[in-house]
């Protein structure tokens, strides 16, 4: 990477921006894990307890 940056200074931000992206991305893989994780615990209960207030969707 140095010798990149060392031939184009312009692309010195490249690596801050590339890591900032992977960043969001990597949040953005957690929150939907635990979305996932929240739906399955909530299907396990409703299967778990058979009780109609729990399975979705309501009606």
């Amino acid at each position: 990477m140095a010798q990149i940056l060392a031939l184009r200074p312009e692309m010195a931000p490249l690596p801050e921006a590339v890591e900032l992206a992977a960043s969001v991305l990597f949040a953005a893989l957690e929150q939907t894990l635990a979305l996932a994780q929240a739906a399955r615990l909530f299907a396990t209960a409703a299967a778990d307890n058979d009780n109609p207030a729990l399975h979705w969707p309501h009606r």
